[in-house]
């Protein structure tokens, strides 16, 4: 076909085989004049084309037969003085041995009890016979076969994703079950999934995931993102939370510092210059992760162990309360506007920029805003709001409320952060890169889901009622505007969040 003067491809559509096979076969032919493999280039035979063909049928006639089994019959069926002794021990799995060798060191030979000898016919025969009839067992999707791969697709139009999710689920739970009643093992870390589309499709898939991300918590039907805020609902489960708000706090304190520590390592791996990837590992190895560890360490020691001190007592409204941070708005702002709320009085600190860095090393981890309430310290502007939303009644009724609403905080802070990577860059070719990034996709893939989220909300972005989510999302919107001004245009339900918002606390400052 080749000479007639078909392409590769069309040769290889017309055998059923991939172009590179097909490639591989006519490399062969134009060199050397055959296309088959050369006689020895493989492992050694151990049977003849005769024995081959009687393994075939021993192991057909009855598919659910043991290697010993078809030894035994293969005994019956000729003269044993004929036989191969050496054949009949590898069929035979209790006279099989195998030892490992790790840097030519071998360890001793130990014995095999089950399983195909290597290098057998039974190999590939028995993988073929045992899924032979996987494809009976598909009711939604087609499948190929290749060699020791299994393809299982499925098309589907964009607006039929959760459709096109829930059959695929049925056919692999259909597989599964086959599987398992045939002994077989579905391999998980060798399986993916692969979406093929035109990318503004694949972009607005209407897929079961809030935000495209993982992990995905599902629960009676709801579902939910962000891995920290489904920790912090699981952990109310099964009694691993605090025992007061307090408490809680500081748990959460803790989680957000080390999540700031995974973020900023995971630069690493998103960095593409190679210069700056080894800057950056530099700079981690020698400076961020001592200066990290170093004060995990001393509060492990301080604590016993752990990472969270023990017992504290409950604080009542009375209680004597300090708030530190720069002299702007900032992660400080949702503090604020979530303590006049309430009209909880506090002292409003705001350290200038010249007097931080001799304030920095007594602060924990060098940061700010930092929470004091009587004797007790706390950092990370999350885990403090979602403490003082507790204190003013702007937090959820229940563990699934408080989860719906910390998964929209955790949304909103990750579009914050990227748009802080766009703020801190200061190379002025990937900072326009960045901003070409953000203003194209990052920032309406986000805008459009949490203007979804305020329109099924009635003009708030959790629980159809004002929560802490409204205030953080209000509070930290100047710094958001300043990339993309033309926020409250586009997205209308966005905009009636901030109007509800401001009308409120109005009334209350």
């Amino acid at each position: 076909m080749r000479e007639a003067g078909l392409s590769l491809r069309e040769i290889a559509h017309r055998v059923n085989r991939n172009v590179s096979t097909v490639l591989r076969c006519w490399s062969k032919w134009s060199e050397e004049g055959v296309q088959h493999r050369r006689r020895g280039s493989g492992r050694p035979r151990r049977t003849t084309d005769r024995e081959e063909r009687r393994l075939r049928l021993l192991a057909t006639r009855d598919r659910f037969s043991t290697t010993r089994s078809i030894a035994n019959d293969w005994m019956r069926a000729q003269n044993e003085e004929e036989i191969d002794q050496d054949m009949i021990n590898e069929l035979d799995g209790n006279n099989r041995q195998q030892c490992v060798v790790i840097d030519q060191q071998r360890s001793s030979f130990r014995p095999i009890r089950a399983g195909v000898p290597q290098g057998s016919i039974l190999g590939p025969l028995l993988y073929s016979i045992y899924t032979s009839t996987f494809a009976k067992y598909l009711k939604f999707t087609n499948c190929h076969f290749y060699a020791a791969d299994t393809q299982i697709y499925y098309s589907f139009f964009p607006t039929n994703v959760e459709r096109a999710c829930e059959e695929m689920n049925n056919d692999i739970e259909r597989l599964h079950t086959i599987a398992t009643k045939h002994s077989l093992c579905l391999n998980p870390t060798k399986t993916d999934l692969i979406l093929f589309g035109p990318k503004r499709y694949r972009m607005d898939l209407t897929l079961p995931m809030p935000f495209g991300t993982l992990p995905i918590y599902e629960e009676n039907g709801k579902i939910v993102s962000q891995s920290v805020a489904i920790a912090r609902y699981v952990a109310k489960k099964v009694g691993l939370t605090g025992d007061n708000n307090w408490e809680d706090l500081e748990i959460d304190a803790m989680v957000d510092t080390i999540n700031d520590l995974r973020i900023k390592l995971s630069g690493i791996y998103e960095e593409k210059n190679e210069k700056r990837k080894q800057d950056l590992k530099t700079t981690h190895l020698t400076e961020t992760i001592p200066f990290y560890l170093e004060r995990l360490n001393n509060i492990a020691e301080k604590n016993g162990g752990f990472l969270v001190a023990g017992k504290c007592f409950v604080l009542d409204m009375a209680s004597l309360i300090k708030l530190t941070y720069f002299d702007i708005k900032g992660l400080a702002e949702p503090i604020r506007l979530l303590l006049k709320y309430g009209q909880i009085e506090f002292e409003d600190i705001r350290i200038s920029k010249e007097d931080w860095p001799e304030q920095k090393p007594s602060k924990p981890f060098g940061q700010l805003p930092i929470y004091q309430e009587n004797d007790k310290l706390a950092w990370q502007s999350t885990a403090i709001c979602r403490y003082v939303a507790k204190k003013v009644k702007l937090a959820g009724s229940n563990d699934w409320e408080d989860l719906e609403i910390d998964a929209v905080v955790d949304t909103y802070r990750d579009l914050n952060h990227k748009v802080g990577e766009y703020n801190r860059e200061t190379n002025s070719e990937r900072k326009q890169q960045l901003k070409e990034s953000l203003l194209n996709e990052t920032i309406p893939f986000y805008l459009k889901r949490l203007d979804n989220i305020a329109k099924e909300n009635n003009g708030y972005l959790a629980l159809k009622k004002l929560t802490w989510a409204d205030i953080y999302f209000y509070a930290l919107l100047e710094r958001f505007a300043q990339v993309y001004p033309q926020i409250f245009v586009e997205y209308i339900n966005l905009a009636r969040v901030r109007k509800n918002v401001h009308i409120i606390l109005q009334k209350c400052i």
